[in-house]
């Protein structure tokens, strides 16, 4: 009986808590429209204007001195307040004052605000600039306790009463396979484009009920009109500028695969099936680390960096659902999560986590990257990641013959930054009137799983004038994929030597390894294959592979009770005498022809 009434005492003395808690919520919200009556009583002038924040801010440091600013004690003094009912008095003053100056929005389980004045949407689950800003005129420091309390309030403010909406992340296109896609972009600061097929127009922030979340680093300065051309900056200040190794795909067709990169970042709606990663891929000095963060730092401002792979999997995860593009620099060395994880990037998804300022609620924070690497020796090999790799390798500068390409670029690049822009929008509106005049299926790109990016490609090229080397280089893509997954492989290695010059001959398991064995000791390698039965085991694995590289033909042998190869280099025989696997072959079209 003695612990049933402590446990009836400790909820009531929680009640009365809570309702102490709401009556100085409601005194701080409600007193001020009191002090408006009584000064109407007394003849004085009444404004139904909210307070200004100096008015605002004068009341917050009075509360902060103890004193209750809306009730006297019997003595005609301020009524003395304790901590916590300072704070959750001064919670309910700023909040009022913010939900006066602008609108608290909700996405699922994430709160916003949209500041009137600035038409900023500001992440209130994520501390930043923006949102110590936001509290700064009320006197707030973010290395107070307050500001902390007044930050999990807001939060619960946009959580429990906000609007809601869906947030986007620095642009939006809406309608993509609609009659009229329509791209919304956060380049400029206060306001964001609108482009159509037809024109370009600057609108606030939440225009059309589009909400943006700008770039935390930077947008670019005001853009003239004028600037929105084809001015050529961009692929002769930046794409054509980068060494990249032509010993498979030729320059232009780098530069087509990376100049879509940067507008699948600005249309990501389009990737309704897989999203890219870039792998930048070369030897120490060879312009990748450069490259990445030249792109990075045109789009989201010169603050924006590559990132060290982390081997924390929470931080990474925090970086993949709050940043829209993240680099992650030298990922040369073995993690174990990795593969994993770039394979879920891949498709999207989201990361649970626990909920904001709570323990034992779980909310899902959807993955809003794209991600680029850069790599010497890269340890994500994995064939479901490598199907989402788009590989560009490059040499060093000595080496490529295509003039200069170091780290002083950044600094010829920032003062330009603004026509690079007027630039990119004058080709998302190029884009933008290719997909409105053709269908989205007739892009099709045979053999592509990334058939999202690859349609876009289809269309970046035709707005850059390089629309004839883009089949081409997907299937040099194809190739470029299957000899990174195998690069280590004695079998593909000496495979493809041995293919060279024994084009179509008959040849049955044992004479093949009999021959590539021979092959991979003159090149000082290794060979796991005992006989060649333990090699036809291993072909039969991996025939699927060695199709995307060779021509195959694979007949019975009666007399010999075993099978018998022969092999082409791909492309050397006639399809219609060799069977194509269309697996993978993705998409609504028929293929291009």
């Amino acid at each position: 009986m003695l612990e049933q009434a402590e446990k009836d005492q400790r909820a009531t003395a929680l009640l009365l808590a809570d309702s102490r808690r709401e009556n100085l919520m409601t005194q701080a919200r409600t007193k001020p429209k009191d002090t408006q009556s009584e000064g109407k009583k007394r003849g004085g002038a009444s404004s139904s204007k909210p307070p200004t924040l100096s008015q605002v801010k004068a009341r917050v440091d009075f509360i902060r001195k103890g004193l209750n600013p809306f009730k006297k004690d019997e003595s005609g003094n301020p009524e003395t307040l304790a901590k916590f009912e300072q704070d959750q008095m001064i919670a309910g003053i700023i909040g009022d004052d913010l939900a006066q100056r602008g609108t608290f929005y909700r996405d699922g389980d994430l709160g916003f605000y949209l500041d009137q004045e600035s038409r900023k949407c500001i992440d209130l689950g994520q501390a930043g600039l923006d949102f110590e800003f936001l509290l700064d005129p009320y006197g707030l420091n973010s290395t107070e306790k307050l500001f902390k309390y007044v930050a999990v309030e807001l939060f619960k403010e946009a959580i429990k009463r906000g609007k809601d909406t869906r947030l986007r992340h620095f642009s939006y296109l809406a309608q993509p396979f609609g009659s009229e896609p329509i791209l919304y972009i956060a380049t400029e600061d206060n306001c964001i484009r609108r482009i159509t097929a037809d024109r370009v127009d600057k609108v606030h922030n939440g225009a059309d009920g589009v909400l943006l979340v700008a770039s935390k680093y930077s947008s670019p300065a005001d853009i003239p009109d004028d600037f929105i051309t084809d001015n050529g900056l961009i692929r002769s200040q930046l794409t054509s500028r980068i060494p990249f190794d032509d010993s498979m795909l030729t320059k232009g067709q780098s530069e087509l695969f990376l100049l879509s990169e940067i507008f699948a970042l600005l249309m990501r709606e389009l990737l309704t099936d897989t999203r890219p990663i870039c792998a930048f891929i070369g030897k120490m000095g060879s312009g990748k680390t450069t490259a990445a963060r030249s792109v990075g730092r045109i789009l989201y401002g010169p603050e924006w960096d590559v990132t060290d792979i982390t081997t924390n999997v929470r931080d990474f995860d925090t970086l993949i659902t709050t940043d829209a593009f993240v680099c992650f620099d030298n990922v040369d060395d073995k993690i174990d999560w990795l593969n994993n994880k770039l394979a879920v990037l891949g498709t999207g998804g989201k990361i649970a986590r626990n909920k904001l300022y709570e323990t034992h609620k779980l909310i899902e924070y959807p993955i809003i990257s794209m991600i680029a690497t850069t790599s010497r020796t890269p340890c994500f090999r994995r064939e479901d990641v490598v199907d989402r790799l788009i590989v560009l390798k490059t040499v060093r500068v000595a080496e490529s013959g295509h003039g200069d390409f170091n780290p002083s670029i950044l600094a010829e690049l920032m003062p330009k930054r603004r026509m690079l822009w007027g630039e990119i929008i004058y080709h998302c509106q190029s884009i933008l009137r290719e997909l409105h005049s053709c269908d989205w299926a007739s892009l099709h790109v045979r053999g592509q799983r990334m058939q999202g990016f690859a349609r876009l490609s289809v269309a970046v090229g035709r707005a850059f004038g390089l629309g004839d080397v883009v089949y081409e280089m997907w299937e040099k893509m194809d190739r470029i994929r299957w000899e990174f997954i195998n690069e280590d492989d004695a079998l593909f290695i000496t495979l493809h030597d041995w293919v060279a010059d024994n084009r179509g001959r008959e040849v049955i398991a044992k004479e093949l390894n009999d021959d590539l064995r021979e092959l991979a000791q003159k090149s000082n390698m290794s060979w796991p294959y005992k006989n060649g039965k333990s090699l036809a085991h291993r072909l039969s694995k991996v025939m699927e592979d060695l199709g995307a590289r060779f021509d195959i033909e694979i007949n019975d042998c009666p007399n010999r009770n075993q099978k018998v190869y022969r092999f082409y280099p791909k492309g050397a025989r006639d399809s219609e005498s060799i069977p194509r696997d269309s697996e993978g072959d993705s998409g609504d079209s028929k293929p291009h022809q």
